[in-house]
């Protein structure tokens, strides 16, 4: 087969330039290079390239690149087998648009230069080219550490209701990734559909016998890791082999983050908690549940669940107990005699044990995960990224999110404060960070899941849930989620009565009286959801701590006042905002006013 000639006239975007240079590294190609447009003449008329890559907006001297391109152009026409281009500018305007359009076969700006490769087949194919020729086959760098077949690794190793039918259908989606979605007939959508519907129902089987095996130390290599912390399968049929290293070096790199204070990777955060580091999330049905059955059995009568530790120990016994109880009661139901069901207290608790870490998965981690994700988002939960996707650019670590809350509390410095009785019965502040959990799925937002454990009211931390793979700006998705921790603090703090006290009673009674209403003056909301409290105040306490707190007036006046005095700024902020006119100007006074009050009153 003749090797197709690529020639490469692009000179002066550092950005593009190792783009096209990686892309054209996935393809059996003679490349040139042109340093110049005489170098670009002189290439063209000696080589005779098949495709040349160009920059037509390219001057030298007396030369310019559109005039280069179209002598180019008219030289095609006296050639059995035209020469093919493809125009690739910095930027797209509708005047530079139409010159492309009119001068090159297809062109790309720096926005979509991702493509590339998908338009370079395209281009071939059209001429009759096989791909699979000229398509240099891709190894990952770890190939050797993840073995010649990740997913049937996986299959070995995972012994679930429903793991075979799971395994099955993500070979057979697999497959369907190689037909061109443009392409697809109505038959080879339906069984995409029927195939996704399979994966749906018994992923989260898989996960939770993958979660067990990797807590309990069975399965901890590269692949299994992979699958909790992303949901991904390390093969090149469902990623592409530069996200597959991706993955792998973010994994490679667990242990330099390891001891950052209060943030987790799913495959940490579940370890902790089958280890009992963690408590496992409070799960009021379980608790009720327990509490209704404790008189019938001696083992669990002086046993409460008032603090984290007495909370894990006395749920995972309960669950030991019930299940070799039950246990019994069937073999007697079926005639059976079963002789030493559990030994010894130890097998008991250790069969709790892996029954609530089991329902931590199944029903909290779950839920947790799917909430992420919301109602929009993709319902597929395996990752997927064969073509065009970059994960580097979206995978979120933990610095980062460190970094982002750090910034957060200095503009509101009592987002992790709890109030609380020391030891000398006076009233004082705590600070207690909660923790987060990059949760497998890929999402627009954060969300709290718990502002404290209620087993542990008044020091045990919340859980906020961030998604490993942004969709969007890190800092709001992670401002998101602690707008989300500040409303649910408040609302539990103010117990029963949290539609009258406090913060959460003031912002509900604004929301009550304008979430019907429009502003006669901007014509917009006055809340941003009329039918989802924590919604509008979530979108609110964004907008406080993004551009109020830099004098930027985004809030609606009595969101303003409320917030001010609820969600006060730090006295440095406070100082800045002086200048910010009058409106500023006036809240200060207020404060002062206020103070000057309390200190008269004393």
């Amino acid at each position: 087969m003749k090797q197709q000639k690529i020639l490469v006239a692009y000179f002066n975007n550092d950005k593009i330039k190792p783009k096209i240079s990686d892309t054209l590294k996935k393809f059996n190609f003679k490349v040139s290079i042109a340093d110049n447009l005489k170098h670009a003449l002189y290439s063209y008329m000696h080589q005779l390239p098949d495709i040349i890559i160009i920059n037509p907006f390219f001057s030298e001297e007396n030369l310019q690149g559109i005039d280069v391109l179209a002598q180019l152009k008219k030289n095609n026409a006296m050639l059995d087998k035209p020469v093919k281009f493809i125009g690739i500018c910095q930027l797209l305007n509708p005047t530079i648009e139409k010159i492309l359009k009119d001068s090159c076969d297809c062109y790309l700006s720096e926005k979509n230069i991702d493509q590339l490769e998908n338009v370079i087949k395209s281009l071939l194919e059209k001429q009759g080219e096989n791909l699979e020729e000229i398509l240099v086959v891709e190894t990952s760098k770890f190939a050797d550490e993840l073995g010649s077949d990740p997913l049937n690794e996986l299959i070995r190793n995972i012994d679930c209701d429903g793991a075979a039918v799971f395994f099955n259908a993500v070979k057979e989606y697999a497959d369907l990734l190689k037909i061109d979605k443009t392409k697809e007939s109505d038959d080879i959508k339906e069984k995409r559909r029927e195939y996704s519907s399979k994966i749906i129902s018994n992923f989260w089987k898989c996960y939770n016998d993958v979660a067990k095996k990797y807590a309990r130390g069975e399965k901890t290599e590269i692949i299994y890791q992979a699958f909790l912390r992303f949901r991904a399968i390390l093969s090149d049929n469902l990623l592409s082999v530069s996200n597959i290293d991706t993955i792998v070096e973010n994994l490679k790199k667990t242990k330099l983050f390891e001891k950052l204070e209060n943030i987790y990777y799913a495959d940490e955060w579940l370890k902790a908690i089958y280890d009992g580091k963690i408590a496992p999330t409070y799960n009021d049905i379980l608790v009720e549940e327990f509490r209704r059955v404790k008189g019938f059995y001696n083992r669990l009568k002086n046993i409460t669940t008032n603090s984290e530790e007495n909370y894990y120990e006395a749920l995972a016994l309960f669950l030991g107990i019930t299940y070799f109880e039950n246990l019994k009661k069937q073999s007697k139901k079926n005639n059976e005699i079963v002789a030493n069901i559990a030994s010894d207290e130890h097998e008991i608790f250790e069969k709790g044990k892996e029954l609530l870490f089991e329902n931590e998965i199944m029903e909290m981690f779950k839920s947790l995960t799917n909430t992420c994700v919301g109602p929009l988002g993709s319902k597929m939960p395996l990752l997927i990224a064969k073509t065009g996707e970059n994960l580097a650019s979206r995978i979120v670590n933990k610095s980062e999110v460190l970094k982002i809350i750090s910034d957060i509390e200095k503009i509101d410095s009592k987002l992790f404060v709890r109030v609380r009785l020391n030891e000398e019965k006076k009233f004082t502040e705590y600070r207690i960070m909660p923790y987060f959990i990059l949760v497998p799925c890929s999402a627009t937002n954060g969300i709290c899941w718990d502002p404290w454990h209620n087993s542990n009211k008044r020091t045990s931390p919340g859980r906020v849930a961030i998604p490993i793979l942004a969709e969007g700006a890190v800092f709001d998705i992670v401002l998101n989620a602690l707008g989300s921790l500040r409303w649910r603090t408040a609302k539990e703090n103010a117990d029963v009565y949290w539609m009258e006290e406090g913060l959460s009673g003031q912002y509900y009674k604004y929301w009550d009286e304008y979430k019907n209403k429009i502003d006669p003056e901007t014509k917009e909301p006055y809340v941003a959801s009329k039918t989802n409290l924590e919604e509008s105040f979530v979108d609110d306490y964004c907008k406080w701590i993004k551009y109020e707190s830099k004098g930027q007036l985004k809030l609606k006046k009595e969101v303003r006042e409320i917030f001010w005095f609820t969600i006060p700024f730090p006295d440095n902020v406070k100082e800045t905002l002086k200048g910010y006119g009058s409106i500023y100007n006036d809240l200060i006074q207020k404060d002062m006013r206020r103070a000057k009050s309390r200190f008269t009153a004393s």
